[in-house]
Order: C-alpha cells, then sequence, then structure tokens
C-alpha cells in the first residue's frame, strides 16, 4: 500500500468527519484558505451544538477513495481515448474534442493562449488532481451558456467497450478517473522548509503537518471564543444556609428545572415568610399562649361564619326558589278553583266512588271538554233545555241536572281545602326564608379583613356573595306576599372550601405558635426564615444563575471541541505512516530515477528528520563534512530541484505497480536544458508500459519528446492546440508550425494555396489578406531551409546541440544566396504585417505565380540535397593525408 494510500484509508476509518473533511481539502485543493479555516471551524462547532442556526455550516465531506488521483475506489486500468469540451470552458468553443493516442506518449502542444491550459484543467479536475487553484472560467468576450463548465472524457476501463463519462466543474468527479496520476509543477513532492533545507515529502503526507497546523489555529480560535464565567459569590446569602451551597455546586451538568424548582418564589411564598417573621417576632414580644387563643378565637368566627354561609346558601337555593314558585301556583289555581265551584255531598250518588280521585279526574276532564269545546263560554255544568251530557251526549232528565248540581257544589267544597293548604305551604316558605339570618360585612369585617389578607379575591367575592344573598331573600320574601311569580336575583356562586382552608390555617398558625414557647422550635423557626429569606434572594438572582449555567454549558461545549483539536494522535499516525514509506525499494527506486535523469554527480542520500505533525525525509549531500550549513537549495538549481521531484514521482509509480496512465502538465517548465533530453527519454520509456499523456507550451522539449519516441520506437501521437482566428482550442493532429521539417512545411503550404483559389475572383481583399500570410509563412520557411538543408542541421533552433561533423555535407555558392536572397526578398515585399512589404490592398500575386515561388523553394531543396553526398565525399577527402608520387 502506498503512503497516499495509507493516508487515505486512515483518514476514511479513523479521523472524525471534520477533521476527515479538511484532510480532503489538503489533499484536494492547491490551497486551504481562510474561508475553509471557517468552514471546519463551523464543522467542528456545530457537531458540538455550538453551531449559528442562521448560518448553518456546510455537511462535511470525509475524505475517501476516489476523491484523489492515485488512490481510487477501485483499481482498474483506464485508457484515455478523447476529451469533448461541452461548454463554459475558457475560449474553447463548445463541441471542441481533444483525441489521445491509446497507447504510449501522447503529447499535446500548445503556445500561450492557444487553449491548451484550458484542455489541462479540465483534464486535472476530473482527475482528482491537487492543483485546483486555477478556476475554470467561460469566455469572458462573449455570452456564456447557463452553468457551470462541462466536458464529456471518452475511456475504456479495463480494456473493456468505450464509455463516456461525464464532468461537470464543481461536481463529484467520477471515481474511476482518480486511477490516473497527474503531476504538474505545483505538485512536486519535493518541497524547501523554513530552515532553507530540502526535504522529500511522500505525496499525500504534507497532510499531516497541515492538518495539526490547521488544529492548532483552531485550537486557540476556540480557546480564545470559550467563555470564561466568574463564579457566583452572593454577600447577602448567608455560608450557612443551603442556598448557598446549592449555587456553589452549580456546574454545566445543572438543569433548566433544577433552576427553576430551586429559585421558584411565589405569591404565598412571601405571604408565608411575613407570616413567620411575624410569628418569630411577636413569640419575641407576647406570651405565645395567648397569640395562639386569639387566632383560635378568629378560626370560631371563620366557623360560624361558614354555618351561616351554608343556611344561606341552602335556605335560598334553586331548589327553594322552584318550591316557592311552585306553592304560588298551586294557591293561585286553588283560588281560581274555589271562585268557581260550590259544596254539595254526593255520598246518595248511584254509582260508587263518586267524588274520589278518578271521579274527580273524570268531572275535571267533562269540565274542560264542556268549556273549552262542547259548550264554550258557557259555565259547567249546562243545564238548560235541550242540553246533552258531555259524556253520554244524551239529554240531561231532571234527575241528571240535579245530579250535576251536586256534582258542582262538592268540587267547589274541595277546591275550598285546596286553598286552604296551597296558603299554609306558601306561609311556610315565608317563614323558613324570613328565618335566614345574612350578617353585613361590618358585623364580619374582622373575619374579612383575615380573609383579605390571605385571599383578596375570595374576601371581595364573599362580600359581594352577602349584598347578593340580601337581595334575593328580599325578592323571595316580596314574591309570598304579593303571591306573583317572578324572577329573583341570582347569586355569583363562590369557593366555600376557601373557608376550610382558612380555618385549618389559623389552626396550624395557633399551633405554630405555640410551639414557639420552645426555645428549640423557635430557633428552627428562625432558621426556617434564614433559609427562606435566602430563597428569595435566589429568585431575585434568577436570571445571573441561567446566564452563569449556560456559560457553564457553553465551555464545556467549547472543551469537547478542543479535544478533537489535539495533535498528538495525528503526530502519532503521522510518523508511523511516513516511517513506513521510506523503505530500501523506494531508495533503490529513488536512486535508479536519479541516475535516469543524470543527476547521479549529486549523490543524495533520504534521511529521516521530524517535528510537529510531521515526519520528513531530508535529502542531503553524501559526504558532505558539514551537511548543517551545506542546504542544497544553495547547491541546487531551480531545474534540477524540478528534476528531482520528478524522480520522486516516478520511482513512487513504480512501487505503486499500476499500468493506469499519467498526466504531466508543462513537466519541464524552468528546467535546465541538460535535464529536458533526459526527462524527454525518460517519460518516452514509461511510455513504453503505459499511456503518458503531457501538456507543454515548451517546443524544444516537444522535440526532444518526438526525437525520443523514435528513438525508443515508442508509440507517438501528436496534437497541437491552436488559434483559428480568435477562437482557442483547435486541435491539429501532428507537430506544430515551428517543429514542422521543411518536407512537411512545402506540403503544408501546397494545401493552404488550394484552399483559396476562387477568392482572387470573389474577394480580392480577403484574398490579399491570406496570400500576404501564406508569403509570410513561404518566408519562414525559407528560415528553415537554411537551418535544416542548406546548413544540415548543424545548428537548430529550440536544441542546444552543435553538429559539427554535419560541416562535411555544407556548401554555400553564390547561387544559393542569389537565390535565397531573391526569394526572401519577395517574401518580404509580399508577406502580411512585415514592415517593408506592401500594404494589404494591393494585389498580391496571382496563384500560378505563388505555385511558381513554392516550386523553386522545393526545387532548391532538392539540389542541396542532390549535392551533399559530393560534398560530403570532397570534404572528407580533404582531412585525409596527401599520397606522394611513388618510384
Amino acid at each position: 500500500m502506498s503512503t497516499l494510500e495509507s493516508i487515505v484509508e486512515w483518514a476514511e476509518k479513523d479521523l472524525i468527519a471534520w477533521q476527515s473533511d479538511a484532510a480532503r481539502r489538503f489533499l484536494t485543493q492547491d490551497e486551504v484558505g481562510e474561508s475553509d479555516k471557517l468552514q471546519i471551524m463551523a464543522m467542528l462547532k456545530e457537531r458540538h451544538s455550538l453551531g449559528d442556526p442562521e448560518n448553518p455550516a456546510p455537511k462535511p465531506q470525509p475524505l475517501k477513495k476516489g476523491h484523489v488521483s492515485g488512490v481510487p475506489q477501485t483499481h482498474s486500468t483506464v485508457t484515455l481515448k478523447a476529451m469533448r469540451i461541452d461548454c463554459n470552458v475558457n475560449a474553447i468553443p463548445n463541441g471542441s474534442i481533444l483525441k489521445f493516442g491509446h497507447e504510449g506518449l501522447s503529447v499535446i502542444y500548445g503556445e500561450n493562449g492557444s487553449g491548451k491550459s484550458g484542455y489541462a484543467r479540465v483534464l486535472k479536475r476530473a482527475c482528482s488532481a491537487r492543483d485546483s487553484k486555477e478556476s475554470i472560467l467561460p469566455n469572458a468576450f462573449t455570452i456564456s451558456s447557463p452553468g457551470q463548465a462541462k466536458a464529456c472524457i471518452k475511456v475504456s476501463i479495463d480494456n473493456g467497450p468505450d464509455q463516456k463519462i461525464d464532468w461537470e466543474y464543481g461536481q463529484d468527479p467520477n471515481p474511476v478517473l482518480s486511477n490516473i496520476c497527474v503531476f504538474d509543477s505545483k505538485c512536486a513532492r519535493v518541497i524547501v522548509n523554513e530552515s532553507n533545507e530540502i526535504t522529500y515529502l511522500p505525496y499525500g503526507a504534507h497532510v499531516f503537518e497541515a492538518l495539526a497546523s490547521l488544529l492548532q489555529d483552531v485550537r486557540r480560535e476556540l480557546e480564545v471564543s470559550k467563555p470564561k464565567p466568574k463564579k457566583l459569590e452572593y454577600l447577602d446569602i448567608p455560608d450557612s444556609t443551603y442556598a448557598s451551597k446549592w449555587i456553589a455546586g452549580l456546574s454545566n451538568t445543572t438543569s433548566t428545572d433544577d433552576i427553576d424548582r430551586y429559585t421558584n418564589w411565589l405569591d404565598n411564598d412571601e405571604k408565608y415568610l411575613i407570616e413567620l417573621k411575624k410569628r418569630v417576632s411577636d413569640a419575641e414580644v407576647h406570651d405565645p399562649q395567648q397569640l395562639a387563643q386569639r387566632i383560635r378565637n378568629l378560626k370560631k368566627r371563620v366557623d360560624k361564619l361558614q354555618e351561616i354561609i351554608i343556611a344561606v346558601d341552602t335556605g335560598l337555593s334553586e331548589n327553594k326558589e322552584q318550591e316557592l314558585q311552585i306553592a304560588i301556583e298551586n294557591l293561585t289555581a286553588s283560588e281560581k278553583a274555589l271562585s268557581i265551584a260550590s259544596q254539595e255531598s254526593l255520598a246518595n250518588e248511584p254509582l260508587h266512588g263518586a267524588g274520589e280521585g278518578a271521579w274527580q279526574k273524570l268531572f275535571n276532564a267533562a269540565k274542560s271538554y264542556s268549556i273549552e269545546k262542547a259548550y264554550q263560554d258557557q259555565e259547567f255544568p249546562v243545564l238548560e233545555e235541550n242540553s246533552l251530557c258531555v259524556l253520554c251526549m244524551q239529554p240531561l232528565l231532571e234527575d241528571a241536572k240535579k245530579r250535576m248540581l251536586r256534582f258542582k257544589i262538592f268540587m267547589e267544597t274541595t277546591t275550598k281545602r285546596d286553598v286552604e293548604v296551597a296558603h299554609e305551604i306558601l306561609g311556610s316558605l315565608k317563614k323558613g326564608i324570613e328565618s335566614i339570618i345574612i350578617p353585613t360585612s361590618d358585623e364580619y369585617k374582622d373575619i374579612l379583613d383575615e380573609i383579605h389578607n390571605r385571599v383578596p379575591q375570595f374576601a371581595n367575592q364573599l362580600k359581594e356573595y352577602l349584598k347578593q344573598a340580601i337581595n334575593r331573600q328580599l325578592s323571595m320574601i316580596q314574591a309570598t306576599i304579593n303571591i306573583q311569580i317572578q324572577t329573583f336575583p341570582d347569586i355569583d356562586a363562590i369557593p366555600f372550601d376557601n373557608l376550610d382552608r382558612i380555618a385549618m390555617e389559623l389552626e396550624r398558625e395557633a399551633q405554630e405558635i405555640e410551639k414557639t414557647s420552645d426555645p428549640v422550635a423557635l430557633a428552627n423557626m428562625k432558621t426556617e426564615c434564614n433559609e427562606k429569606d435566602a430563597r428569595r434572594l435566589l429568585n431575585k438572582k434568577k436570571k445571573e444563575i441561567l446566564d452563569y449555567v449556560e456559560q457553564l454549558k457553553i465551555a464545556r461545549k467549547y472543551d469537547a471541541c478542543i479535544a478533537e483539536t489535539d495533535t498528538k494522535e495525528i503526530t502519532l499516525k503521522g510518523k508511523k505512516i511516513l516511517s513506513k514509506s521510506l523503505t530500501p525499494m523506494l531508495r533503490q527506486a529513488l536512486r535508479e530515477e536519479l541516475m535516469a535523469l543524470k543527476i547521479s554527480n549529486l549523490q543524495l542520500n533520504l534521511k529521516p528528520t521530524g517535528s510537529k505533525g510531521e515526519t520528513l525525509h531530508r535529502m542531503e549531500l553524501v559526504g558532505c563534512r558539514n551537511p548543517q550549513k551545506a542546504n542544497l537549495t544553495d547547491i541546487l538549481s531551480e531545474g534540477e530541484q524540478h528534476v528531482i521531484a520528478i524522480a520522486v514521482f516516478l520511482a513512487e509509480l513504480q512501487l505503486a505497480k499500476t499500468q493506469s496512465p499519467i498526466v504531466f502538465d508543462d513537466p519541464v517548465c524552468s528546467l535546465d536544458h541538460i535535464y529536458r533530453e533526459k526527462i524527454a527519454q525518460r517519460l518516452a520509456k514509461e511510455a513504453k508500459t503505459r499511456q503518458v499523456l503531457i501538456f507543454t507550451h515548451d517546443i524544444a522539449f516537444l522535440l526532444e519528446l518526438n526525437i525520443k519516441a523514435g528513438e525508443l520506437q515508442a508509440c507517438l501521437h501528436l496534437q497541437t492546440i491552436q488559434k483559428m482566428g480568435n477562437l482557442p482550442g483547435n486541435s491539429m493532429g501532428g507537430l506544430p508550425w515551428h517543429a514542422m521539417s521543411v518536407k512537411n512545411r512545402i506540403s503544408y503550404l501546397n494545401t493552404l494555396l488550394d484552399e483559396f483559389p476562387s477568392l482572387y475572383k470573389t474577394d480580392l481583399h480577403q484574398y490579399n489578406k491570406k496570400a500576404g500570410e501564406l508569403y509570410g509563412l513561404l518566408r519562414e520557411t525559407w528560415e528553415a531551409v537554411i537551418e535544416e538543408v542548406l546548413f544540415q542541421r548543424t545548428i537548430l533552433r529550440h536544441t542546444s546541440q552543435i553538429k559539427t561533423n554535419q560541416l562535411s555535407y555544407v556548401i554555400v555558392t553564390n547561387e544559393d544566396y542569389r537565390t535565397i536572397d531573391m526569394e526572401m526578398s519577395k517574401c518580404s515585399k509580399w508577406m502580411y504585417g512585415h514592415d517593408k512589404s506592401n500594404a494589404i490592398d494591393m494585389n498580391r500575386p496571382i496563384i500560378e505565380e505563388i505555385q511558381n515561388d513554392i516550386g523553386i523553394l522545393d526545387n532548391f531543396v532538392k539540389s542541396i540535397n542532390k549535392r551533399k553526398d559530393e560534398i560530403r565525399q570532397i570534404r572528407l577527402a580533404s582531412l585525409k593525408p596527401k599520397i606522394p608520387a611513388i618510384g
């Protein structure tokens, strides 16, 4: 397992989510700035309920496999085949495609502003490279499509069928692409420390130092922000009281319910304390037995009042009201019946039971029928001639009429008795109501005052009750006098059990006062007074107590946060992982890489060193007598330092034993020229066993790669990124113009000329412009002819070599000089943009003349190549000794 894999596994399994998120940022971002630290701090605080509800922390994204280039979720062999730009990638047109060789070396060359960097940035982002500082922005000079940059990458996984992986800037990349290892100038693993020493830090191992440093920063800020509440001390609360001890025991575990319970103080508590103090005071001044007797006398008055109230409530109740109403109704009805009745005996009537209850009902029914239906408005019974019996409907004979008169007399006599009974009942009710004694408020002023001191609202209700009761009593008495049904005033219901409670309280007070005659009991009462006083003071300090406990709780949460910023475990784990990384195999691999890159003239050795949160492997010169003063930064050039970084990258790659592609972005930027060739050779060799992609703007490096791939017979695919008009990102197969051979340039010039023959007749201005540009390229080709053909590559631009043996092919005749001078002068005249060229509005030569000028160049090259071998033979002969005549 590589160092980086060990680090990712550790972060995934052992770190808390917010710590792992921080580790992810250090491994996937070029910089972890202040905004990152604030977000990480917010995650930690929210984890311990210290977050800001108005600004919630982002959800932690712990580091896991697939987040970092070189540590995939699953190991697969990925083949990169092509990349399509979908939208918003710099100024590269949507739909632009960049193709890669399926094996070997793919070199993507582009000058500054060509769009090469846009392709490189997308690929590095998609492969989870660490270099993420450069944002991928849309074209600033056009109206871009909505949304983020998007691209599509065509790959093959484990030699399977082609797959298209969509990528969007800002979204998690496809984890399969993390199989691809990316190296660029910002991901070098050789670093310079504060002591100006060059150290080797295995890729990803910087996370230990960075994370430890971050945790220390977070810890310092937490310690500054942590509340430091001052312990509560109240001089007005005696130390001997329970309240004082409770305050001293307050902690972050004290609940709000506890505080509510111990600081609770109600009106009843205040009253009780006043009474208690009064009892203590009275006990110290008066005889407790006499005071107790006085209170019991007051209790008897309360009991008496309660009896009276109960009697009033019963005597003037709704039931009593109903009895009174019924009695008045009965009396009224009896008196009315008596006015229409007369008395006569029914003893000699033919049928038994006349005059009894059932018969009376029958008579009353007949009477009702006669009055209401049969003989309306006539007095019952109707005994006129031809009148009928209302029961049998037969004519009333003389005997029947006499009988009905007797019945009438009888009923009148019964009604008279009913009237007398009704008078008796009503009189009895009146007497009972008049007998109810309702006291006035003045009669029981002392009791009402006592009640008011205890329950003010009840005292007021009681006074109102007595007034209402008197009014109701008078109204009911008046109804018995007037014998008239009427509505009586209501009496509001009151809680009578309050009188019971007050009586009990009085008795309890009397008992408590009697206790004060005992010195021990009096001392206990004084202690209770002190406790109650302290409790009352606690109530006044409740807000301070709540705030204090809340600060303790917050401080405890900060302590929990601070505990998670301890760097000890991180330091130990870092040392353990990094110590394992410096294996003999790595040492050997690094030596081999340094030798391959020709840095072996410096004998470098890896020596473990360390500090808080990190374990580094310092590089030192073998045999240096004073290593403390011989810092490699004083000895190695910038190019040498960069070469060492590449050597380390390749050494670690050897040990990974994977065949996935590797991507280099400008790997030879600022290198010494001697290392450019060696890097090209080493990467061409690596391309024999894996897919190697190189983005470069160094044409000399491009030419070296071209040469070394040929020498090693490695597969090579060249792509040139260039501008077409003002649009960058156009991908063209093969070498760029400045790297083309003369032969390819001549072919390219003929191809260009074939593209605009119709312009001469349709758009002469555009024809002149394109013809002028072609003459510029033709002039540059003549310059290349001098390097490549006339001087036979003795000296070439973009290379550091001078091949003196090539001079054996070189001769410059007067005719050569004349031809070159004439043709270059003509190119300067007609080319576009040269300070001595003709204006663009002056017509350029016709197509046939341009073809002829290209032909002159082609024939010149052929003539030089034809004579070079003859010249070489003459030159070689000049080096041989002369043979004299013999004999």
